[in-house]
């Protein structure tokens, strides 16, 4: 049985597509998947050039995510945010699973070196404008 906060570890292509997000020229993304069997986040998909406004349609309706995303605010083309996000969709049934993602955020933030974390609960928030404003006011 896992407990809240187990997984702290990624597997070795997480860790890999994570690391290669450093040498992108655009903005891209990792959603993550938590494995609760084997307390280790895993990659669920790559996305390659993709706006935010792309990224809303391949998230679960019903079901968290953590997401990475490498994302340039548009203030200098070759300064990139590393935002990692929790997707906790106002659908989820579980508040256990809710937890599980929420308290294996901070670890695995840490772990890739991201500048903000951010809980988006509704695709509305998953905009430019809402990063934009996130980031300012973090002064990140």
């Amino acid at each position: 049985m896992a407990f809240w906060g187990d997984v702290t570890e990624m597997d070795e292509s997480l860790k890999a597509k994570a690391d290669e997000l450093y040498s992108k020229t655009t903005n891209c993304g990792i959603i993550i998947k938590l494995d609760m069997d084997k307390k280790v986040a895993v990659l669920e998909q790559a996305l390659e050039n993709i706006s935010l406004e792309d990224l809303k349609g391949k998230l679960p309706a019903e079901q968290p995510r953590l997401i990475l995303y490498y994302y340039n605010v548009g203030l200098n083309e070759n300064f990139f945010h590393v935002c990692f996000l929790l997707w906790a969709p106002p659908t989820v049934t579980s508040n256990r699973d809710k937890m599980e993602y929420a308290s294996s955020m901070v670890p695995l933030r840490n772990a890739v070196n991201a500048t903000m974390e951010l809980i988006i609960d509704s695709v509305d928030n998953l905009s430019n404008e809402f990063l934009k404003n996130n980031i300012a006011e973090m002064g990140v």
